[in-house]
């Protein structure tokens, strides 16, 4: 391998991508995010809030909470993160119980 040049080195490509998704860390408030690109197994984010996102949580692509998975961080820069799908299944977004707590960020 020459100088300058790096493999990428993981199992699924990755597709760009430029969609709307919410974080939810399980409690009050869940975050607004931008998925950039994604893969089978995980995916990379953009948020404002992305220093307030715990290691673990829900990202939901749907904001009825149809399409969604458990997600680890990866890796964290400034206010990106590179997220590691975990699990299909999840629960309802919890903003779907009553009360509007999805907190709006200017990304």
């Amino acid at each position: 391998m020459s100088i300058g040049t790096v493999k990428d080195r993981r199992k699924h490509p990755r597709r760009p991508l430029a969609r709307d998704c919410w974080i939810d860390p399980g409690q009050p408030p869940a975050f607004p995010c931008r998925m950039v690109d994604v893969s089978e197994s995980g995916a990379r984010v953009v948020s404002a809030a992305a220093e307030h996102v715990p290691d673990e949580f829900y990202l939901y692509m749907t904001r009825n909470g149809a399409v969604g998975r458990k997600c680890q961080v990866a890796w964290r820069a400034e206010q990106q993160m590179g997220l590691k799908f975990v699990d299909r299944t999840v629960p309802p977004p919890h903003w779907l119980e009553g009360e509007q707590t999805v907190v709006e960020l200017e990304l």
